[in-house]
């Protein structure tokens, strides 16, 4: 039976902190990924987690179950950052960057102008936990920049964010400075194809390429070569100017 599922492309990025952080410096992170599924995947069910390679998930880890309900507000479109959350923010006691992708995304797209400072601080500092040219560290600049209402800076992008919320920001920065997309990327090819199911980003992929069906026939002069060549080594050169005249007869018959 054919499946009604769509084809989804999600970005899923990799990333490696900065060298100037104290105690996590040049620290390679593990992105972890987890989907549910039923008759096929329910994509909008999504959790990603960002934690040290050599932690691996920590299945009782309470900061990933504030992560998980930060999420689905965002999705319900709630903007609103729980006190203990900010609390931590305030106190510098985070270490997990997608906690800070995912405060940062949902405060930038909340009309609150409370904690600016507290936030600018934060997108400072997740640059140096994920490293400066990753997309999303991209598009949060960007974002910071339209909420904070001052000029876009000299940014481009040449592949999508993981969040919806920051391919959005890099679309609406497009229109007064194209340069932010970069020409014949990827992420220009996809902006006229996003879905809108989910805080990630996800997109019609470009189709398959049909599978090239290896050609298994010869053209005629090289089949009668070969055979030709067998028949040969068969009986010798000196009957051969006899049989090859059969052969060949044989062949087109």
């Amino acid at each position: 039976m054919k499946s009604n599922i769509c084809p989804q492309g999600i970005p899923i990025q990799v990333f490696k902190s900065g060298d100037q952080l104290k105690g996590l410096s040049g620290e390679c992170w593990q992105t972890q990924v987890f989907l549910t599924f039923g008759d096929g995947p329910i994509f909008p069910s999504m959790s990603i987690f960002i934690a040290p390679r050599k932690q691996g998930f920590v299945n009782d880890d309470e900061g990933n179950y504030r992560i998980d309900g930060l999420r689905h507000k965002f999705h319900n479109g709630v903007y609103i950052l729980p006190e203990k959350v900010l609390l931590e923010f305030e106190q510098g006691q985070w270490a997990s960057p997608m906690k800070g992708l995912l405060a940062a995304y949902v405060y930038f797209s909340s009309p609150e102008l409370d904690n600016e400072e507290l936030f600018r601080n934060v997108t400072q500092d997740i640059p140096v936990l994920l490293g400066q040219d990753t997309p999303d560290v991209k598009a949060l600049q960007i974002m910071a920049a339209q909420y904070y209402r001052e000029p876009i800076p000299a940014i481009s992008l040449s592949e999508p964010c993981m969040f919806l919320a920051g391919i959005r920001a890099i679309i609406r920065a497009s229109i007064k400075a194209p340069d932010v997309i970069v020409d014949d990327s990827l992420l220009e090819d996809i902006t006229d194809k996003l879905y809108n199911d989910m805080v990630w980003t996800s997109y019609l992929p470009p189709p398959l390429p049909e599978p090239v069906q290896a050609s298994i026939s010869a053209p005629q002069s090289e089949l009668t070569s070969s055979v030709v060549s067998a028949v040969e080594k068969i009986i010798g050169n000196e009957n051969l100017r006899k049989k090859s005249v059969n052969v060949y007869s044989g062949l087109r018959r």
